[in-house]
């Protein structure tokens, strides 16, 4: 991965106060890998000291003047300038610790969702006599299967590139990562390859495994699907419409609107809300 003149900065800065403490960063190691950045754990904490450094001085730095122009210059507003800049920086370097976890539930998202299909091209490519290891370099070069591609990718790495065999490069991607549906088929692969088994009736039984479970996973989101909809038209379309009838009658006779108000610009925007949140968290994300 090219690295940046502000990397290298960064680096030359803190990179020494880090490099000696690998093992209490052995969880973000892990991680990004995982996230595949490409990047070593010195680098990118050396990267995100320097960013939460000059974020949190700048902000020191603007807090201060604009207490200046609008408020009393005293030893509480430069106190509060000096926390508001410091929190930010944290802020800065935490959110920099949780991007390759986010990063890597987005990765475990991708492969888990392509998995299926790529199983069924596998087992197709592996049922006319294609070498596992030409299958992965044809899945390495897809622009269909997204992230498991990627894994491909540096399945072919290890084998070109590093000189490594066939199984320890698989190995080396099953323990890095992060879906686990491919962790276990990878290592799968590398139980029958290495009992000298045959390759082709594994990938058609995974193939077959994989997409019955597709299959019910949808059917069951359908199911959810429509008890949602029913719940959102009979409690915030139908139920809401009524209130509106009978409020609106009531205020025509001389009663208070606020309820009328609460129900259009509170009570239903709130419920499609939480209907999309619903919907959101029942829809699979593989």
């Amino acid at each position: 991965m090219a690295v940046s003149a502000f990397q290298r900065l960064a680096y030359n800065i803190f990179g020494d106060r880090f490099r000696s403490k690998a093992r209490k960063y052995y969880d973000l190691r892990q991680d990004l890998q995982g996230a595949r950045m490409d990047v070593t754990f010195e680098m990118y904490l050396s990267t995100a000291t320097l960013y939460a450094t000059i974020i949190g001085f700048v902000s020191i730095v603007i807090a201060l003047m604009v207490v200046h122009v609008f408020w009393v210059f005293d030893i509480i507003t430069v106190a509060l300038s000096m926390l508001t800049g410091f929190g930010l920086g944290v802020l800065t370097y935490l959110g920099f610790l949780v991007l390759p976890v986010m990063r890597m539930a987005q990765r475990k998202r991708d492969i888990d969702a392509t998995l299926p299909h790529a199983i069924n091209y596998i087992a197709a490519m592996a049922g006319a006599g294609v070498t596992p290891l030409k299958i992965f370099h044809s899945l390495a070069k897809s622009e269909v299967y997204g992230e498991l591609a990627k894994e491909a990718r540096y399945v072919i790495r290890d084998v070109d590139l590093f000189g490594r065999d066939l199984n320890t490069a698989i190995k080396n991607v099953a323990a890095t990562t992060p879906s686990q549906k491919l962790q276990e088929f990878l290592q799968g692969v590398i139980t029958t390859s290495t009992a000298g088994g045959e390759l082709e009736p594994y990938f058609k039984l995974k193939a077959g495994a994989y997409m019955t479970e597709k299959r019910m996973v949808q059917k069951e989101f359908i199911e959810k699907l429509g008890i949602i909809a029913e719940t959102y038209v009979t409690a915030f379309v139908a139920g809401p419409l009524f209130l509106i009838v009978i409020l609106s009658i009531m205020s025509m006779m001389g009663a208070e609107i606020v309820l009328l108000y609460l129900v259009i610009y509170v009570m239903i925007p709130m419920g499609s809300g939480i209907i999309l949140l619903m919907v959101d968290m029942a829809t699979p994300r593989a």
